[in-house]
């Protein structure tokens, strides 16, 4: 055996049915199932196009790196692709400065700290989360001094909205334009008066799936617009057609993994994610 590079995949191929054998793993992924049904952006590679024993996937939420750890020719294919193509940030989808990274099998970590020479290698465990229901009432649970409103047009264009909002809402890299990733996808924010003060995004979709992030600036917090915004969200989404909206964060994130259990999803699962700085961000 004789394999030198990763060479990018297109689906739907002749390979797509063994590609996605390898990501099963990664079927808590929203993005992973939108870049498998050509949804949501991103890149697929693997040691062969047609019969892969290996294949890496950069997504809209992270890199995922999947299939047989004990070919020596494949670890060093890997090893050069992590090299010039990952910890450049070349084909990272998610952001050119940061990788995230989930892997399957679990034996791929004795081998990152040789793929990424110089870089801390330590997982972050998560937890994955999926609501089919919102349980919160959470138009009962407003206070007097906000108001809950769809991110829209207007909302988007305003020159004060806060530029968390925008980077959480990834309009240009997952959808192209506002007016498509309106008609796509649905959040929520918070407002106190007019300021922007919380609110509820979409991460990517996947599917029949949508999954959701959420952020309250530091002086509105603990007053439950977390869950309000998040609410809204997941209850528009059900309503658009989406089966289920799903969540992913940190296990040691408590605040993060309360107010998704207040909503009412249900944890489905825990992995681990790596972090690596690439030479983008320097």
């Amino acid at each position: 055996m004789s394999i030198s590079i990763l060479q990018e995949v297109s689906l739907p191929s002749d390979a797509a049915e063994q590609i996605r054998a390898l990501f099963k793993p990664f079927d808590f992924s929203a993005a992973m199932a939108g870049l498998l049904e050509c949804q949501s952006p991103g890149w697929i590679f693997a040691d062969h196009p047609t019969a892969p024993t290996v294949a890496i996937a950069s997504t809209a939420e992270g890199v995922f790196l999947a299939g047989r750890t004990d070919i020596p020719e494949v670890q060093d294919a890997v090893e050069r692709f992590f090299k010039q193509e990952l910890l450049t940030g070349k084909v990272l989808v998610k952001s050119p400065s940061s990788l995230y990274l989930s892997v399957a099998p679990s034996d791929w970590r004795k081998h990152l700290a040789r793929f990424a020479p110089g870089h801390p290698v330590a997982p972050t465990p998560r937890y994955h989360y999926l609501c089919t229901a919102v349980v919160h009432d959470w138009r009962s649970h407003v206070p007097d001094a906000y108001a809950i409103r769809r991110v829209d047009h207007d909302l988007l264009k305003r020159a004060d909205i806060p530029d968390l909002l925008l980077h959480q809402f990834p309009v240009k890299r997952l959808w192209g334009s506002i007016d498509r990733a309106l008609a796509s996808a649905v959040g929520f924010a918070a407002l106190e008066g007019e300021e922007v003060v919380a609110w509820c995004t979409p991460d990517c979709i996947g599917g029949d799936r949508i999954d959701f992030a959420c952020a309250t600036l530091p002086s509105h917090r603990r007053r439950g617009l977390a869950a309000a915004t998040t609410s809204a969200s997941v209850e528009a989404a059900l309503r658009m057609g989406f089966h289920a909206a799903g969540w992913m964060c940190a296990t040691s994130n408590e605040a993060s993994w309360r107010t998704a259990e207040r909503v009412g999803f249900i944890r489905m699962s825990s992995f681990d994610e790596y972090y690596f700085r690439t030479s983008a961000a320097r």
